[in-house]
């Protein structure tokens, strides 16, 4: 028993200096551990532009990586229409993943989403009528 609790204290007391010297080597410095990442940084957002009326969704680029991204769409049509991104959602783009409800004639508005890798829709028109082109975050 009396070699047991030798080993708990050693234990505890190798564990509390190897948490004291790795708290060092993450300060910087030379002694600074090489295989420690790099602080993480926000991406910027890409910028996706859209043309949108309900007879042709143009966009570009069609190819963006998989992040942050902010739409501004302008409106080129001769009513209110709205502009939405779809994800897929059981076979189909139906899951709306960021809209700009009236986008009047003229008009340019901005909407912003977080895209994983995969295809996405974006929509440009009515309820009636609507064109649809394919974006595909990389």
């Amino acid at each position: 028993m009396i070699r047991m609790r030798t080993l708990t204290v050693i234990s505890a007391a190798g564990l509390a200096a190897s948490i004291s010297l790795a708290g060092c080597g993450a300060q910087g410095g030379s002694d600074a551990n090489p295989t420690q990442s790099p602080p993480v940084t926000p991406t910027a957002p890409q910028l996706v532009r859209v043309l949108a009326n309900p007879k042709n969704c143009d966009m570009q680029p069609l190819l963006v990586a998989a992040g942050p991204i902010t739409v501004t769409a302008t409106s080129t049509a001769d009513i209110p229409i709205s502009v939405s991104l779809f994800a897929p959602e059981e076979g189909a783009f139906r899951k709306r993943i960021a809209r700009i409800r009236v986008l009047r004639p003229g008009d340019t508005k901005t909407m912003s989403a977080e895209l994983a890798q995969g295809a996405y829709e974006m929509a440009c028109g009515t309820e009636v009528l609507e064109s649809r082109k394919r974006l595909t975050a990389i």
